[in-house]
């Protein structure tokens, strides 16, 4: 199944799709995050160019894989950036 939403995606754990995960806005987990086998994650495909740097992140603590619109943000486990 595929992940989607017209906003934000936030999980206090991780998120994992067997498909595709879309969101209009960031997409944030506490764990990790990940797209079915083959697929992509895109985050930001609502955002506005001038709020894409505040708006369109993938937060998580461990770096997903298959990342193809937004930017990763990796946060430690007092969810301080660390990359």
């Amino acid at each position: 199944l595929k992940l989607r939403a017209g906003g934000d995606i936030e999980a206090g754990l991780g998120i994992k799709a067997g498909a595709g995960i879309e969101a209009g806005g960031g997409i944030e987990a506490g764990g990790g995050i990940k797209a079915g086998a083959g697929y992509g994650i895109f985050a930001g495909l609502k955002t506005k160019i001038t709020n894409w740097r505040n708006h369109a992140k993938v937060v998580a603590k461990i770096p997903p894989k298959n990342v193809m619109t937004g930017h990763v943000v990796i946060v430690d486990d007092q969810e301080k950036e660390v990359s």
